[in-house]
Order: structure tokens, then sequence, then C-alpha cells
């Protein structure tokens, strides 16, 4: 069976997973060109959460008896997709997020529609990692986020040149920064 090749995602020199991560890419961008954020990364650090796991057992040789490692479990990692540390304008989005020391923000971003069970899957990784690491990863849904925020200039319209009807609801960079009232 021969699959399709899974569409590239690309700005700037960098490759992104999704769409969605590609549109937050366009946000981090405009925030810290903006003040909102001073500094992002993508994909800044992966977490070891559990070990591989394997178990001694002893295997009967032709001479001799050997000690030899079963495996039982893989490792198990978790990379969130970003990482951001507030600016001087963070105010204006900050209620959107959350962090409990305030001082950077971990994301993970997701699409609006979730195949694989993966909305289970990361509610197990995000209680883990805050269990384990004491980091709070925030699930962000770019047309739900940028309706609370602001919407890219670079999303906000597609190859087209028309304007995603997803966004329309969402303000722009510049009307958030001309009411300076921020969110609420």
């Amino acid at each position: 069976m021969n699959e399709k090749p899974k569409p590239k995602h690309l700005a700037d020199g960098r490759e992104f997973v999704s769409q969605e991560e590609l549109h937050f890419y366009f946000w981090c961008v405009d925030a810290l060109s903006a003040g909102i954020v001073s500094a992002w990364s993508y994909q800044p650090r992966t977490f070891e959460l559990a070990p591989r796991v394997s178990v001694p057992e002893t295997v009967q040789m032709k001479t001799r008896v050997k000690t030899v490692e079963r495996f039982l479990l893989n490792p198990c990692v978790y990379t969130p997709d970003f990482l951001l540390v507030p600016g001087p304008r963070w105010h204006l989005v900050g209620k959107a997020l959350y962090s409990p020391d305030g001082k950077g923000f971990w994301i993970d971003v997701k699409g609006s529609f979730a195949r694989y069970n993966d909305e289970v899957k990361f509610s197990l990784l995000q209680k883990w990692l805050y269990d384990k690491w004491r980091i709070y990863v925030n699930k962000v849904i770019p047309v739900n986020f940028f309706e609370k925020t602001f919407v890219p200039g670079r999303a906000a319209v597609g190859k087209s040149g028309r304007e995603r009807t997803c966004y329309l609801n969402c303000r722009t960079l510049s009307q958030l920064l001309n009411s300076e009232q921020g969110l609420f």
C-alpha cells in the first residue's frame, strides 16, 4: 500500500510537524517583534519520564551460563513544542496561558481534530511531566488561542491570498496593540 508523503510545513528555513505548529511559529515571531515575548524556542528540551526497562536473565549456553539483559519496556520521553519567555507586553496575552512560576510557558500545539486518541495521550503526558518535573505544559489549539490573543498575519491568509475563514473571528496584532487592554 502506497501512502502519500506527509506534507512539509516550511517557513524561514525551519520545518514544522504540522500546519498548526507553523501557525503558532508565526505567532511567536509576531509576539517577539511586539515585545509580548522576550524569547521563544521550538522543541526546546526532551524530558525523560521513565527509563528503559530490562531485567537480567540467565541463559544456558553450550558450555556455560550467561547473564543477559531481557528488554521489557521502551523509555518514555516527551518533547514540548515551544517554550515562551514573557516580555514587557506579556500582560496583553498572559491570561491565555498558565505557568506555575510565570517565567516560562511550555506549549504543546494541537489541531482542532485529534486522531489516534491523541487527546488522552497528551493528558497523561501532561500530568506525568508535571508530577515528575513540576512543569505545566499548556495545550494550545491555534484557532482558539488566536481568538483569545491575536492571529499572526502570515497565518491569517492562505496560499491563495484570501483570508482563512477559521481565523475571521480573531483580532490582528495591530488591533491588540492599539487596544492595549489585553484579553479581558
